[in-house]
């Protein structure tokens, strides 16, 4: 996993440039991950630190489609680094075959949200006023 720093149209296209407060990018799964281990969430500036529990992504009819894993990064090493305003929501899509299989984590790959935290709430985490 790469982080950046600034939208670099090598490293994470042109569509970035739409707009600046978040990115989207599709993460190959780790070989390490494949045989039950941990990804490596380090860097060459730092690390991603999970942060809280996994939550249920859910669809508009209720049900559960995914998994959402919320994260912050960190400059210098573990675990002496220092906190960043960088944030990352990493989301697994939940795979099923039968509506009565239990559900499973798809692993191909995950599509992870960057965005740096402004204070403020930007039109993505915006929920509509309840009625």
């Amino acid at each position: 996993m790469v982080f950046l720093g600034a939208c670099d149209s090598e490293k994470c296209g042109e569509l970035c440039y739409g707009d600046p407060e978040q990115w989207f990018f599709f993460v190959p799964r780790q070989e390490r991950e494949v045989h039950g281990g941990k990804p490596s969430r380090t860097t060459t500036t730092g690390y991603w630190k999970a942060t809280g529990s996994p939550s249920d992504v859910y669809s508009s009819d209720g049900k559960v489609i995914g998994v959402k894993k919320c994260m912050v990064f960190y400059n210098g090493k573990a675990p002496t680094g220092a906190k960043t305003k960088w944030k990352m929501n990493e989301y697994k899509a939940i795979k099923q075959d039968l509506p009565t299989s239990t559900p499973e984590l798809r692993n191909e790959a995950s599509l992870c949200r960057v965005y740096v935290v402004s204070g403020s709430y930007r039109a993505f985490d915006r929920r509509p006023a309840s009625i």
